[in-house]
């Protein structure tokens, strides 16, 4: 299966760095200096969506059948001690297609360079007292990336679940992802800003 992010804003996955003067929050960039979207990222906004659902009743007649909560199944569950038990599904980092990458990748280094760029933008934000005016040195700046898509593959391993259960996961995932996924709506860092607008598809590959 594939997840593909329609990004409909500027967006932020940021590296939590700083670049000195250029900005307070670096976006995430893969080896080639191409922006990328986080497995991490995508598993806790949907583990979200999922457990927004579950908690209204979504699945009710799994979890009635075996006694058990969907959203823990599929996304794991941490322990008090710290260890993760094993969930269903397995992200990766969501990119741009490789036909896009090879036209930002073409070309000289200048050449390279200067597309990529095209893609990242500085935002600014400050913090604003109670009479209007900007507070003192809280100029903030962040790079985004811009509008794009991306694309990620979406594996789901059910080898460690009791047969009844893996038979009703492998039949019902595709359906329960499509109903889930539009509760998704804003992805990444600073969405209460208005980033990471975003509208989420699944995409069956063929033989699954």
């Amino acid at each position: 299966m594939q997840l593909v992010f329609d990004m409909q804003s500027y967006w932020l996955a940021g590296t939590g760095s700083d670049a000195g003067a250029y900005a307070d929050n670096l976006a995430n960039k893969d080896h080639h200096g191409l922006p990328f979207l986080p497995a991490k990222t995508q598993k806790g906004q949907i583990r979200e969506a999922f457990k927004l659902a579950e908690d209204n009743g979504w699945f009710t007649d799994f979890t009635q059948q075996f006694d058990s909560k969907l959203t823990q199944i599929l996304f794991g569950v941490e322990s008090r001690d710290g260890r993760n038990g094993q969930g269903v599904l397995q992200f990766c980092n969501a990119e741009l297609s490789d036909n896009e990458k090879g036209f930002f990748l073409q070309g000289d280094s200048t050449e390279k360079k200067q597309r990529i760029n095209c893609l990242f933008t500085l935002l600014h934000s400050t913090a604003i007292d109670e009479l209007g005016k900007a507070k003192p040195y809280s100029l903030r700046s962040y790079e985004v990336a811009v509008p794009m898509t991306l694309h990620g593959k979406l594996d789901a391993s059910t080898q460690h679940l009791e047969p009844a259960v893996r038979q009703a996961v492998t039949q019902h995932l595709p359906t329960w992802l499509e109903q889930v996924l539009p509760l998704v709506t804003h992805i990444g860092a600073k969405k209460q800003r208005g980033l990471g607008e975003v509208n989420i598809r699944l995409v069956q590959t063929q033989g699954e």
